[in-house]
């Protein structure tokens, strides 16, 4: 699935001549997990999947905080929900998701280049995970859904100087 195009269809808040380089789209931590349990199980799927995936956030944010790192600063200014993240020739651009559609809808939020500083990239079977390094020394986890071919991403994230660490 060619990320970019669904970013570039409609040019949502960018400029004439701004070119993305590279798309990915992106879901809170423990997403999968509570789509998954929830066909699988019903209701009581649905609510453990969700105590789970709570569970999951709340150490992803101990390991962040034991590496000295916080979720807090740039990281917070991150929007929230499931969203695109790209990398253009002039900065990172967040264009909210399009819950029927699954196009981009809006200019959500955008960082300088200088801003993210790396990237990590765990490959899971049903999703990967992401994790946004952020100049301050914040960190953000994200959750990559598993067919997600991030190749391109991850090369223009390095081409920008945010190499994957």
């Amino acid at each position: 699935m060619d990320m970019k195009k669904k970013v570039t269809k409609g040019n949502h808040g960018l400029p004439d001549g701004e070119q993305i380089l590279g798309t990915v789209l992106l879901n809170p931590l423990g997403t999968t997990a509570s789509t998954s349990g929830g066909a699988a199980g019903g209701l009581i799927g649905h609510a453990v999947a969700g105590q789970v995936a709570k569970r999951k956030q709340k150490a992803e944010d101990e390991r962040v905080a034991s590496e000295g790192a916080t979720t807090e600063g740039l990281a917070s200014s991150f929007p929230a929900g499931r969203n695109f993240l790209s990398v253009t020739d002039k900065r990172w651009v967040v264009h909210s998701l399009g819950a029927m559609s699954g196009k981009a809808k809006e200019l959500a939020g955008e960082f300088p280049h200088g801003d993210i500083t790396g990237l990590t990239y765990d490959k899971g079977k049903l999703s990967s995970k992401l994790v946004l390094r952020f100049t301050d020394g914040s960190q953000l986890g994200l959750e990559v859904p598993g067919r997600t071919n991030i190749d391109e991403f991850l090369a223009a994230a390095s081409q920008v100087g945010a190499p994957q660490v």
